[in-house]
């Protein structure tokens, strides 16, 4: 069977697979706010608008971050509410109780002692407002219905044990990813080759401590089973609409932005953000500071960057190594979102940096536009994600007559086929250096991805390369993507 019709076999085969029910199931998050993971993500990992949001925060609701500490009442009354059957019965309608639990209905965050903090008119205005997360639906509701339903949740003042909003159990910041693959190789006059493989186990431990103190820590154990450690802790100030934050450690260019800044629904990256030149690749994660501006109510971001650099290697973090060649690297990332809803983005980076060579520092520089346009149903799902982006960089070598160019660009769209369900095409280009004809690598990228059972992401995905010197290669992996 030749390498196409292996790929369309196995695409055939997980569409099939795929007609299961969709997992309405995430890691700690989930746990922690009773939600779906449909919430935050297209299909994890990728972020929606709210996950975004969500992240940007310092893994906070917009309401956590602006809410004040309101001490207690001593001791609590619940109010007599004559239409309280009426009352819940428009919340679950209005699909309240997906999200939140009074009494025994419901099974979320509970509201029960909410009139201590706020009155029937600051409940009916929050409700309906961008920092509520289930605000497109509250937002449907007849005015008589939006005023029973605030007038009910504001008589309910009833609050035996008052709880630290922070003091969570270690289960919400606890998440297991693991990704294990099937993966068929075949390179142009060469034997193909196909196995199992274990890709990695990770460990993460992260989310906000307080309301200004967020932590980060990821351990993966790949295929060599050596732990491979990245930690981060942000400290932010304000509130959801104007906030600073300052975060020290492992800094990430990509994966914790916006557009293709952030993960992709396909098992692979695009050759633009992973394509070295000099050794340096713009998903290169470093040892630095980052600090950064949000404003524009949460549309707008500024973040910027003093790193280390990278080693002779291209690490930009060695384990048990000092690092030799004091001058930093800096960037600067500016990103925007559009509209209300949507993951329509665009996001602009600037890098400048050197690494070290035994005839002296290559110094460098990058400058990147990302873009997403993104179209939402009527259910508030994302149907389409169209992507494009291009990366050109300009090396000064050392002894050479001019700075080397490299240039790399890719465009893609994704169409939602289902509930969390998805097929992605991509198309990458990317050429390291000009010094050199016909060095560039071309890639045709055709995914599918299906959130399949609790807590199991499957994806299948066929790539097909066209290396410098006109050879091809296939690639094709079926992956299982574990997470609790």
């Amino acid at each position: 069977m030749n390498t196409y019709y292996k790929g369309i076999f196995i695409l055939t085969l997980l569409f099939l697979l795929a007609q299961s029910e969709a997992t309405k199931a995430n890691p700690n998050f989930s746990r922690k706010y009773k939600i779906g993971c449909a919430t935050c993500h297209t299909v994890p990992p990728q972020l929606t608008r709210t996950g975004i949001e969500f992240r940007r925060l310092g893994y906070r609701f917009p309401n956590e971050l602006n809410e004040e500490t309101i001490e207690p009442e001593k001791t609590y009354q619940q109010k007599e509410f004559p239409q309280q059957t009426t009352a819940l019965n428009t919340m679950e309608t209005a699909g309240c109780m997906n999200c939140h639990a009074v009494g025994s209905k419901g099974e979320g965050l509970n509201l029960e002692g909410i009139g201590t903090k706020m009155n029937s008119e600051k409940i009916k205005v929050y409700v309906v407002s961008a920092n509520h997360p289930g605000s497109d639906a509250t937002s449907e509701l007849t005015d008589d219905d939006l005023q029973l339903v605030a007038d009910f949740l504001a008589s309910l003042t009833q609050n035996t044990a008052e709880k630290d909003k922070w003091s969570y159990d270690f289960a919400d910041f606890v998440s297991v990813r693991g990704r294990a693959r099937y993966v068929y190789n075949k390179v142009e006059n060469v034997n193909a080759t196909n196995q199992f493989r274990f890709n990695d186990m990770t460990l993460f431990y992260l989310g906000p401590v307080n309301n200004n103190l967020t932590v980060f820590f990821e351990t993966e154990y790949d295929q060599g089973y050596e732990p491979n450690v990245l930690a981060q802790g942000s400290l932010i100030f304000g509130n959801a609409d104007e906030y600073f934050f300052l975060k020290v450690g492992h800094m990430r260019f990509v994966r914790q932005g916006v557009s293709l800044l952030d993960r992709p629904k396909t098992i692979s990256t695009d050759l633009v953000v992973t394509g070295r030149s000099h050794l340096y690749a713009l998903s290169t994660d470093q040892v630095g500071i980052e600090t950064s501006y949000g404003f524009n109510q949460r549309r707008t971001l500024i973040r910027g960057f003093i790193t280390n650099g990278l080693d002779s290697l291209g690490s930009g973090r060695p384990v048990g190594k000092q690092d030799l060649n004091t001058q930093k690297d800096f960037g600067i990332m500016i990103e925007n979102l559009f509209g209300e809803k949507t993951a329509t983005s665009v996001s602009a980076v600037f890098y400048h940096g050197a690494t070290p060579t035994s005839s002296g520092n290559i110094s460098f520089e990058r400058y990147g536009l990302f873009g997403t346009y993104a179209i939402n149903d009527n259910a508030n799902d994302e149907d389409i994600r169209i992507n494009a982006g291009a990366l050109a960089g300009y090396d000064d070598v050392p002894n050479a007559e001019k700075d080397d160019f490299n240039f790399g660009f890719t465009a893609g769209i994704d169409k939602r086929l289902g509930d969390q369900f998805y097929a992605s095409v991509r198309y990458d280009q990317f050429r390291p250096t000009d010094r050199i004809s016909s060095n560039i690598t071309k890639a045709y990228t055709l995914g599918i991805i299906k959130q399949l059972f609790t807590y199991l992401r499957l994806s299948a995905e066929y790539q097909l390369f066209q290396r410098p010197g006109n050879i091809s290669e296939s690639l094709a992996v079926l992956e299982f993507y574990m997470f609790f």
